[in-house]
C-alpha cells in the first residue's frame, strides 16, 4: 500500500467518523435517543466505501509484500519460464529452459560447458546455469544465427536480462 494512499484512507476515516458522531450527537440532543439510533444508518453509509477500500488495499499490500522477493527475477520467453540467478557481475540462466527454447536436445551439462569454462556454474547438482552475456554471444555466433526464433531470444536476453542488470549495477556504483 502506498504511503499517500494509507494516509488518505486514515484521514477519510477520521473525517467521516467525526461527521457521523457530530450528526449523532445533534440528533440525540435535538430529537432524543430514537434519532441517535437512526444516525447509525448514516454511519454505515459513510463508512462502507472506506472499509471496502481498506480491504482491497490490504490484499494488494499483502500480495506486494509476499511477491517482493521474486520481483525482477521471473522471466519468460515464448511461453517458457526462465529460471535466473543474479550475482553482482552477471545473471545466470538455467540451461534446461534455454535448451527447450533453442530446440537443443543435448544433455544440460554438455550445453552449459559448450559456452566455455568460466561461462557456466552448477549451484545444485544437476542444475546447470549459463552466464547471460555468454549465451548472447553464443547465439550470435551459432550456425543458425539467422533463425528468427534464435534472434528473437537473443533480443529478449539483451533487452530484458542483460541491459537492466547493467543499468542497476551502474546506478549502485553511482551512489
Amino acid at each position: 500500500m502506498a504511503e499517500g494512499f494509507g494516509v488518505k484512507l486514515v484521514l477519510t476515516f477520521i473525517v467521516r467518523i467525526g461527521l457521523c458522531l457530530g450528526f449523532a450527537a445533534l440528533a440525540w440532543w435535538g430529537l432524543g435517543p430514537a434519532a441517535g439510533v437512526l444516525s447509525l444508518a448514516l454511519l454505515g453509509l459513510l463508512l462502507a466505501r472506506p472499509l471496502i477500500d481498506l480491504a482491497s488495499a490490504s490484499v494488494r499490500g499483502v500480495r506486494r509484500v509476499s511477491l517482493q522477493p521474486l520481483e525482477g527475477r521471473h522471466f519468460a520467453h515464448a511461453g517458457v519460464s526462465l529460471e535466473v540467478i543474479e550475482t553482482p557481475d552477471a545473471r545466470w540462466l538455467r540451461a534446461a529452459p534455454v535448451q527447450r527454447l533453442l530446440g537443443d536436445t543435448s544433455p544440460e551439462e554438455r550445453f552449459a560447458r559448450r559456452l566455455g569454462p568460466a561461462e557456466h556454474l552448477e549451484p545444485r547438482p544437476g542444475h546447470w546455469y549459463v552466464r547471460d552475456q555468454a549465451l548472447a554471444d553464443y547465439l550470435d555466433r551459432s550456425p543458425a544465427a539467422m533463425d528468427t526464433r534464435r534472434n528473437s531470444f537473443r533480443l529478449f536476453i539483451q533487452r530484458d536480462i542483460i541491459d537492466p542488470h547493467r543499468r542497476a549495477r551502474r546506478q549502485q556504483a553511482g551512489r
